[in-house]
């Protein structure tokens, strides 16, 4: 459990987390332009087609999928 930064009281599970800090930096990114902000935006676009497709859950190519998922913004 990681617990938030302002409210000890409130924890969330790892995963969870992750994807509240994913969302976080979309908002964030809304306001923004520029190189970086563009290029996490094509990522974002890309890992939704794939989700999308289901190319995730691909018996040979999900499991590289999922890594790069975890390790891209």
């Amino acid at each position: 459990m990681v617990p938030l930064g302002n409210h000890p009281e409130v924890a969330m599970c790892r995963p969870c987390a992750r994807w509240a800090a994913k969302e976080a930096w979309e908002i964030e990114d809304r306001d923004k332009a520029g190189l970086l902000a563009d290029m996490r935006g094509r990522f974002r676009r890309l890992r939704r087609r794939v989700r999308d497709r289901n190319w995730h859950r691909h018996p040979v190519f999900g499991r590289p999928l999922r890594w790069l998922g975890k390790h891209l913004p």
